[in-house]
């Protein structure tokens, strides 16, 4: 479901030297961007699918913090906890699933470098957008309302989302909805 807006987003990097990563709600590496061979090594040892990147792991970035707490950080060079990671930058946010539970988390990440762009805001939107999609996929059996104040807003991230189970009532919203 992810891979879309995955891609959409490595085009949208293309250039930064950023590394796209999606783990699971543990912070088990599900998705990285692939590994060009201009890839720096630090980045090389941890973004290969199946490395927990959970706090209790790698200490402290990103993708640990937003799979231990379910909301969104960046973790900037020696506010990592080992000394070894000071080189990254990263930035990641949380997807939910239709019960509100963390089901993944996106995140964007640079080595030796300043995020030349706003890395929370552009995190943010794509996991946003990852999550409409998950949510509307997962109420195969509910009406799905989408709304918003500005019209134009109804085909982008920024939608409100309802899920409308068979007796009325709200079984679920996104965060523009609520």
């Amino acid at each position: 479901r992810a891979q879309p807006d995955l891609q959409t987003m490595e085009r949208a990097l293309a250039g930064t030297g950023a590394c796209v990563m999606l783990t699971n709600a543990d912070g088990v590496l599900l998705y990285n961007t692939p590994l060009s061979v201009q890839t720096q090594m630090l980045t090389r040892a941890f973004a290969r699918p199946g490395v927990n990147l959970g706090e209790h792991r790698v200490g402290t970035s990103a993708p640990g913090i937003v799979a231990s707490t379910g909301s969104a950080c960046t973790v900037l060079g020696g506010e990592h906890y080992f000394e070894a990671m000071a080189g990254l930058r990263c930035a990641a946010a949380p997807i939910r699933d239709i019960h509100g539970r963390l089901a993944g988390v996106l995140d964007v990440t640079v080595e030796d470098d300043a995020f030349g762009f706003d890395a929370g805001a552009m995190v943010g939107l794509y996991a946003t957008s990852i999550e409409n999609d998950l949510l509307q996929s997962l109420a195969s059996d509910q009406l799905i309302l989408r709304f918003q104040t500005n019209p134009a807003l109804l085909q982008t991230p920024l939608v409100g989302l309802a899920g409308v189970a068979d007796d009325g009532t709200v079984a679920w919203l996104n965060d523009a909805a609520a």
